[in-house]
C-alpha cells in the first residue's frame, strides 16, 4: 500500500494497534510466585555446596544446574520471552546482579573452606534468596514498563 493513501486516522489507528498489543504483551509477562521461589531455591542452594561432603557438594551442585536449566527450558517455551542479555535499562542491572551471584558463591566457598563457620554459606545462601527474589520483582518491572514503552 502506497504511503501516499494512508490517511491520518488510518495511521493513528495502526499506531493504537500496535500500542494495545505492547500493552497485552506486557500484562501477560508474570513470573508466577512458585517458580520464582523453585528457581531461588536452586539458585541458594547452590551457595550451601561447600557445606556437604564430597562427592555430595558437586552432586549438589549438579542437581541445582539441572534444577535451573529445566526451568529456563520450560520458560523459554512461552510464546513471549526476552533474554536478560538485551539491550535496554535492563541489560546493567543484569550484569550487576550476574556480579552479586558470583560473589556471594565465590564467598561462600572461601569463607567455608577456610574458617571452617558453617554459617557463612547459610548467611550468604538467605542473602542470595533474599536477593534473587528483590532484584527478579525489580527486573521484571523495568522490563514489563520498556514494553509498554515500546522499546525494544
Amino acid at each position: 500500500m502506497p504511503t501516499e493513501d494512508i490517511t491520518p486516522e488510518d495511521a493513528r489507528r495502526a499506531l493504537s494497534e500496535i500500542s494495545a498489543r505492547e500493552q497485552g504483551s506486557a500484562a501477560r509477562l508474570e513470573w508466577p510466585l512458585w517458580r520464582e521461589l523453585v528457581l531461588t531455591g536452586l539458585v541458594s542452594g547452590m551457595v550451601l555446596a561447600p557445606l556437604a561432603a564430597r562427592p555430595f557438594d558437586i552432586l549438589l551442585i549438579i542437581a541445582c544446574c539441572g534444577g535451573i536449566l529445566a526451568m529456563v527450558r520450560d520458560y523459554t517455551r512461552q510464546p513471549v520471552w526476552v533474554s536478560g542479555y538485551r539491550k535496554g535499562r535492563t541489560q546493567p542491572m543484569t550484569f550487576v546482579f550476574a556480579g552479586f551471584v558470583i560473589a556471594l558463591y565465590l564467598g561462600s566457598f572461601a569463607g567455608y573452606h577456610t574458617t571452617g563457620l558453617w554459617w557463612i554459606p547459610v548467611a550468604a545462601s538467605a542473602l542470595m534468596f533474599l536477593g534473587f527474589t528483590v532484584f527478579n520483582r525489580i527486573w521484571m518491572a523495568v522490563w514489563r514498563a520498556e514494553i509498554r514503552e515500546g522499546r525494544p
